[in-house]
């Protein structure tokens, strides 16, 4: 043996080592990207289906609103309508009771 052959084994397996931890770290890197696009994908899934639901949601509201809506609207002129007639009422009585008065 060679007194250089030591030196060329042991840098042999420092080589070694150093390619295993160069695949190492790729395959790390691989195992990463791999769960990144997996998590990426599921999060895409997720921020559909929330869509979907969030647009569900809105057209509900959209519904209810608009019953409401009309609901009031409906109430509201109903109200004026009572309101418009007592006041008519009140000057037929009025101009009743003028008149009546003027006849005497």
């Amino acid at each position: 043996m060679k007194a250089s052959e030591p030196l060329a084994k042991e840098m042999a397996e420092i080589f070694r080592e150093t390619v295993e931890e160069k695949l190492a770290t790729r395959n790390d890197i691989l195992t990463i990207q791999k769960d990144l696009k997996e998590t990426e994908n599921r999060l895409q899934k997720d921020i559909r289906e929330t869509e979907v639901r969030l647009q569900k949601e809105l057209e509900k509201m959209k519904i209810e609103l608009k019953a409401k809506i009309e609901t009031d609207i409906a109430k509201s002129k109903s109200e004026t309508i009572k309101w418009i007639i007592g006041w008519v009422t009140g000057l037929l009585v009025a101009q009743t009771g003028f008149l009546a008065g003027f006849l005497k």
